[in-house]
């Protein structure tokens, strides 16, 4: 394949998860958000608000950094996407995102990237930049969120920096939404 024709099977594949994913959220306690992540062009395909209309709930489509996603990408997005979904910078410190991005397209979710968690406790130059998302979320009120959280030292690093929100290896693995207990 071409890159291409990857890149239109790829969409395909994406597309092909949202109406599972909106079918199954209904599994989820009541005030949970179903996350979809996309990369740009699935998130900017002309079928997506239509495989997202039936949620039961908020829907937060997060964009994944292989490819840029600018300001008026965002707005384009934001245009056609149902009311209550919200975009995430999903993976921000890696891949394709840089500052001006996360600037542009203004998420309601920012995701850091298991880079910048990995050995957290130990770098202040990661330290530093976590700040700064911190600091960026709070100021234009996104909700923060550190992936890839695998070890105490990191989640405990990532807490003293401001962070309330993580998932990872050391929370639990992943799982199909079927086993997963719920506590009212």
């Amino acid at each position: 394949f071409n890159r291409e024709e990857t890149l239109e099977r790829v969409v395909e594949l994406e597309l092909a998860i949202v109406p599972v994913a909106v079918a199954e959220a209904h599994r989820l306690p009541p005030g949970v958000a179903v996350h979809i992540n996309g990369t740009p062009t699935a998130a900017l395909d002309d079928r997506l608000p239509a495989l997202l209309e039936p949620a039961d709930r908020r829907v937060v489509l997060e964009i994944t950094e292989n490819d840029r996603f600018n300001t008026a990408d965002a707005a384009v997005l934001r245009s056609r996407l149902p009311t209550g979904c919200q975009i995430a910078a999903d993976d921000v410190g890696a891949g394709f995102s840089g500052l001006s991005q996360l600037l542009g397209v203004r998420p309601e979710v920012v995701k850091i990237d298991r880079e910048l968690v990995k050995g957290l406790q130990d770098d202040p130059a990661r330290q530093v930049v976590v700040a700064g998302l911190v600091r960026f979320a709070e100021e234009t009120g996104a909700t923060l969120i550190a992936e890839g959280i695998e070890e105490p030292d990191e989640s405990d690093a990532l807490v003293r920096l401001g962070v309330r929100l993580g998932q990872g290896s050391l929370f639990g693995r992943p799982a199909p939404i079927t086993e997963l207990a719920f506590s009212a």
